[in-house]
């Protein structure tokens, strides 16, 4: 981590994602609030993206911001970092996963969060861009992002862990696994598979270990691509990656700045390879994926070993 660097301004804009706050995540807010005006930071918080991207457009409020803060889950984060990537962003987690969060080592504490801020230590990570959006983890085409698609189908309410098993369940049966097509677009080279997942991050959703060396800060994507045609070894590797990362025979990883994901054959086209990026479906294939270096500033706490001072 070799951009390490401290911030200043005494103004701390929260986005808050108003679906997310009940209890443990509600009490870290308020706690967040409370202990930085205590240390005579201002706060101003919002619910409405349109509000806040007004108020942090205007030149006065811009010169004294210290960062914004994404209260919420992956997808505030996402959201936040995609609109404004020229302030530094510190991260509240109150969603389900908060896989950057746990990347950073940051839990949902108000108090933990304030003195983070407090410290000002912010550094650099890659983001992806896909289809022309931003996106910061990973994303996969094929069985996993079935799942995401039925999940987003029948949701009610807030995901919780519980509500992956039927979905998980219901991909086993009724997914056909059709061929994807993976093309390096820096090399020309193209393999096959069933199941593609592009990581930025190595966290992934439900902790499974699909791409346990994919590094956000060394300008590339780490791609795992499941070549089997079974699909219950398909199934079975899949299931497996709870426990230790799939390798073997039926799969295949490179690493690349920007990578192609296209339907094999045109049957599969027509009916559509389901694509989808940081847990939210995003439509089919086909895709472009690219690495954006160093274009998300994120807070890191001052006592984690992952960014020494």
């Amino acid at each position: 981590m070799n951009d390490l660097r401290r911030i200043d301004g005494d103004l701390v804009v929260i986005q808050r994602n108003p679906r997310s706050g009940a209890g443990q995540g509600r009490a870290a807010l308020l706690a967040l609030v409370r202990e930085l005006r205590q240390r005579s930071y201002r706060v101003r918080m919002f619910s409405c993206r349109d509000a806040l991207d007004a108020f942090v457009t205007r030149l006065a409020a811009a010169r004294s911001i210290r960062c914004l803060v994404a209260a919420g889950g992956d997808g505030t984060v996402r959201d936040l970092a995609g609109r404004h990537s020229g302030w530094p962003i510190a991260v509240l987690p109150m969603g389900t996963e908060n896989l950057i969060a746990r990347h950073l080592k940051i839990s949902c504490d108000g108090r933990f969060l304030a003195d983070t801020i407090d410290r000002g230590l912010a550094t650099s990570f890659d983001m992806m861009e896909v289809a022309g959006q931003r996106c910061l983890i990973m994303a996969s085409a094929g069985f996993d992002a079935d799942i995401v698609h039925r999940i987003h189908a029948s949701r009610s309410g807030h995901i919780r862990h519980w509500s992956y098993v039927w979905p998980i369940v219901r991909s086993i049966f009724g997914y056909r696994f059709p061929r994807i097509r993976v093309i390096d677009v820096v090399t020309g080279d193209s393999c096959m598979g069933f199941f593609i997942i592009v990581g930025n991050f190595r966290e992934y959703g439900l902790k499974l270990r699909l791409v346990p060396d994919a590094d956000p800060v060394d300008g590339r994507l780490d791609i795992c691509v499941f070549t089997t045609q079974s699909r219950l070894q398909a199934v079975a590797l899949f299931l497996r990656s709870f426990f230790r990362a799939p390798d073997g025979s039926s799969v295949s990883r490179f690493r690349s700045s920007a990578v192609r994901l296209e339907a094999a054959d045109s049957v599969s086209a027509l009916k559509g390879v389901p694509l989808q990026t940081d847990g939210d479906p995003t439509g089919i294939l086909p895709v472009e994926i690219h690495v954006k270096p160093k274009s998300m500033c994120l807070l890191v706490a001052a006592d984690s070993d992952r960014f020494p001072v």
